[in-house]
């Protein structure tokens, strides 16, 4: 029996015409076996990304990736990971509004605090209260983080993406599941 190759890439540039000639080339000789490239679109705010992702692609170029991207028939997923404390609810609900039309799979996630860091320090005195540890199993069994989560604020955004007809992971290997059992 043959296995099943399937290439996950996430990005957050402005993919150019090449990027895209390219991830459909390997997308059609994965498909010669059963596998795919799957694509995710990282996109964690609207308003504040040349403040946080310096040198990336805008917002309206992430939505113009998720476009072709469909046009292209490569399956796709949206990165909304990590939920970070200083975006609203209301950012996040407007990012589900403008990729579902496009794309129906959702990655959440949570923001993993480096503690070395002025951010990760931040993070940790000014939401104390949404700060839990957690096991990275797939890293590594013993590996513990601290971590950002804010459950209310996830549980909305997973509401919003169901009442839209998506559908949302806590992993890429979820998401990739998915795609496998369902197609794109």
């Amino acid at each position: 029996m043959e296995k099943q190759v399937v290439v996950s890439y996430s990005t957050k540039k402005r993919l150019s015409n090449k990027d895209l000639n390219m991830i459909t080339e390997i997308n059609e000789i994965l498909n010669e076996s059963s596998g795919f490239i799957k694509v995710g679109i990282s996109i964690t705010n609207i308003n504040s990304i040349a403040l946080y992702e310096k040198g990336c692609a805008g917002f309206e170029d992430r939505i113009e990736n998720l476009l072709r991207l469909a046009e292209s028939s490569i399956p796709t997923g949206v990165n909304i990971k990590p939920i970070l404390p200083f975006i609203s609810l209301d950012e996040y609900l407007r990012i589900v509004e403008h990729t579902i039309k496009y794309c129906d799979r959702f990655m959440l996630g949570d923001l993993y605090i480096d503690e070395s860091t002025s951010f990760g320090k931040s993070v940790l005195s000014e939401y104390p209260g949404f700060i839990t540890t957690k096991s990275i199993d797939w890293l590594n069994k013993d590996l513990k983080v601290k971590v950002y989560s804010e459950g209310e604020k996830k549980h909305k955004i997973q509401k919003s993406i169901l009442s839209k007809g998506g559908k949302f992971f806590e992993s890429d290997l979820s998401l990739i599941n998915d795609i496998i059992k369902y197609g794109n």
